[in-house]
This record gives C-alpha cells, sequence and structure tokens, in this order.
C-alpha cells in the first residue's frame, strides 16, 4: 500500500514539473 505522504510528494513533484515545463517552453518556442 502507498503511504498518503508518499502520494502527496509524487502529486507535489507533478505539479512542479507541470509549472517548470510550463515557464521553460515558452521561452524555447519564443
Amino acid at each position: 500500500m502507498a503511504e498518503p505522504s508518499k502520494n502527496r510528494l509524487i502529486i507535489r513533484v507533478f505539479l512542479i514539473i507541470l509549472i517548470a515545463a510550463g515557464r521553460i517552453v515558452p521561452g524555447i518556442l519564443s
């Protein structure tokens, strides 16, 4: 069974990656 804390950590990292991609991608395209 996965621990809630681990699930929260995975979600947090996933959100950070999405935000980072949202900032980096426009910089590459522009």
